[in-house]
């Protein structure tokens, strides 16, 4: 296992009313519901893991993140994904397109997104706002330059 030494951990602001809010269906009391499923947060928790691994493996400190709000709707995107990937392979092959769905709009939210960092750890929120993407310096006869 691995571990990352850090001040506080991010916390994640993505609830399960959150999901419910964008897919009703998924509540079950709601007169629609798609499942019997009471609960989602196993995968809200899963879902965090796995964007908190790949931002350490794009070599990003998630514990310097200072909006961690930011992150929000990539989480519920991954979430939504991987609820629907579960539902299809449970109850209807149908939910496969619609986890699909929510996978391209996670690739789609994950490869623009921004968020504030605390890069001197002073526990204040730094003005530049860290990329995702990482960033590629080239060298030549002009100097360096930046191609993010």
């Amino acid at each position: 296992a691995e571990a990352i030494l850090c001040r506080y951990p991010l916390p994640m602001s993505l609830t399960e009313a959150d999901l419910y809010r964008r897919v009703k269906s998924l509540q079950s009391t709601a007169s629609n519901a798609i499942t019997s499923e009471t609960t989602w947060q196993d995968k809200i928790d899963l879902a965090w893991g796995m964007l908190l691994r790949r931002m350490v493996s794009e070599g990003q400190r998630p514990d310097l993140v200072s909006s961690p709000a930011s992150l929000h709707d990539a989480h519920a995107a991954l979430t939504l994904a991987l609820i629907f990937e579960d539902l299809s392979t449970r109850l209807n092959e149908a939910f496969l397109a619609q986890a699909e769905r929510y996978r391209a709009e996670y690739r789609d939210l994950w490869r623009t997104l921004t968020y504030l960092v605390d890069v001197d750890e002073d526990g204040l929120p730094d003005a530049k706002r860290r990329s995702t993407r990482p960033t590629t310096w080239l060298g030549g006869f002009g100097g360096l330059a930046e191609i993010t």
